[in-house]
């Protein structure tokens, strides 16, 4: 059992048919809008990746089967945050816990996939529990509310 949760990850939907984190939403006097985030590796994939956010009309983004919009900041001043990148056999994943066990540190990673099945779009957000020797930290992210758990210890 984890001491402690993983870092949360906000839900996903399509703007285009770019897979986009929704990290607020909010009414203002006309129409409702997104708070928007997105990954683009670095070149190669253990440079600096950017995370580029914008504000859009809601009207402008697809939902996605599977996904939970219901507890998404009110506020346009408050967003979810995305958990820090890191590299793993040449793809990136989110950080969201380490974890003390046996006698290694593992790593609790969340990938994206995107894609359709009969006809839905589907998003799919893998965990992987992996050695973090197998993880590349990256350039930029700031690692340190990464909740850490030591298995059998307070």
């Amino acid at each position: 059992m984890y001491a402690s949760a993983s870092l949360p990850v906000p839900p996903l939907m399509l703007h285009g048919v770019r897979p986009v984190f929704i990290c607020g939403r909010w009414h203002d006097e006309e129409r409702l809008w997104g708070h928007i985030r997105w990954i683009i590796p670095g070149e190669p994939v253990t440079d600096p990746p950017a995370t580029p956010e914008r504000r859009l009309p809601y009207a402008d983004l697809a939902e996605l089967d599977g996904q939970s919009y219901d507890r998404l900041p009110g506020r346009p001043d408050t967003v979810l945050a995305l958990p820090p990148l890191v590299a793993r056999g040449g793809q990136l994943a989110m950080l969201r816990r380490w974890r003390y066990g046996g006698s290694s540190w593992w790593a609790h990673l969340t990938r994206l996939t995107v894609g359709e099945s009969a006809g839905a779009r589907r998003a799919v957000l893998i965990d992987e529990q992996v050695a973090a020797a197998d993880v590349a930290p990256l350039p930029g992210q700031d690692y340190r509310h990464v909740p850490r758990d030591r298995l059998g210890h307070p």
